[in-house]
This record gives structure tokens, C-alpha cells and sequence, in this order.
């Protein structure tokens, strides 16, 4: 995987900066590949560092050891690899990967470093569910976006918390809105 800095086009011809993970098959521009293993597999990772400052990629959820965790003492610094193996020994789940720099974890997560990643087992195969990837089998990441009037995403915490979801009381805290805009 290369974690890179890109663009993204949130909307049609306008392009917001984006951090983007893409692999030899799997071009992106926002948000990284969606992993799919199978409980017992052992996954060989190789992710590069392409940005100009220090990264982790903490498996979220995982059953794995501390010592490839991804954790914030894990740094790969710019022009870094890390690579290791990774033994999947748990029941079907759906976790996600991320960024778990110190005080950058939220930032890097909001600029899109993350992905899914999906474990199978033998159970999850015999219930029946949908099972076609991208057709009937459709995994989904929801992320609250504050745009400015270029429509470009920011990330504004000086006035408290950048992610409000759907606010349902009128008397619900605000921040500065002129000119900004919520996807």
C-alpha cells in the first residue's frame, strides 16, 4: 500500500487536497482499498510512506499483536516501508484501518487515510448474505465534511469540534458558517 498526498473531486470539477492509499491494482484518490480476507489467512503487508510526514496504519479491531498493531510507536517516517505478516485468527468482522499518528489521528482520518477491512469465516459464507462484491455486497464509510466556498475540505477545530453528524436540537452548539459549506 502507498499512502500518499492526492486530490479528490467531492464535487464534479472541483478538486480538495485528500490523503489517499492505493495499492499496485487499486488507484485512489480518497480513502484506501478495502481489504477482504478469510479467518486463517496470513496477509503479507508492504506499505510505503509517500508523504512528507510521519504515518502509522493501526488495524482497528484486529486480534493481532502489539508489535504490528500500527499503534502511534509504530512512525513510518516519509520515504519509509514497513513491512510484516499479519496471521488473521478471528471470527468474521468488519474492522477498518487508519491513520494513529499522536495528535494527527482525527486529521489523518478526515483527509482519508482509512479503509475497510473485512474479515470472512465459514459461518459468514453459509448464512446466505449478499456476497458479491460492489453489486449486492456493498461496504459503506459515512464521514461528516465541512467545505469552504471553493469546496474544498477543511479542517476547522479552533472553534470546537469539526464532526457535528446530524443535529437535531435547535439549541445545538454552532461554529462560524460564512462561507462554509456541510456535505
Amino acid at each position: 500500500m502507498y499512502i500518499q498526498d492526492s486530490l479528490h473531486e467531492f464535487y464534479p470539477g472541483r478538486q480538495s487536497y485528500a490523503v489517499s492509499l492505493s495499492t499496485l491494482f487499486h488507484r485512489c484518490s480518497y480513502l484506501g482499498p478495502t481489504i477482504r480476507v478469510k479467518n486463517g489467512d496470513l496477509v503479507e503487508f508492504s506499505i510505503a510512506n509517500l508523504r512528507s510526514e510521519p504515518v502509522t496504519n493501526h488495524w482497528h479491531g484486529m486480534h493481532i499483536p502489539g508489535a504490528i498493531d500500527g499503534g502511534p510507536h509504530q512512525m513510518i517516517q516519509p520515504g519509509e516501508t514497513w513491512r510484516f505478516r499479519m496471521a488473521v485468527n478471528q471470527e468474521a468482522a468488519t474492522n477498518w484501518y487508519h491513520d494513529h499518528t499522536c495528535e494527527k489521528t482525527a486529521e489523518q482520518v478526515y483527509f482519508g487515510h482509512a479503509g475497510m477491512f473485512i474479515i470472512e469465516d465459514d459461518n459468514s459464507e453459509m448464512l446466505g448474505l449478499p456476497n458479491t462484491y460492489g453489486v449486492n455486497d456493498i461496504p459503506l464509510i459515512l464521514q461528516d465534511k465541512l467545505f469552504d466556498s471553493a469546496w474544498e475540505q477543511q479542517y476547522y477545530i479552533e472553534a470546537g469540534p469539526v464532526f457535528w453528524g446530524i443535529i437535531l436540537s435547535p439549541t445545538a452548539p454552532s461554529i462560524p458558517t460564512a462561507g462554509w459549506r456541510r456535505a
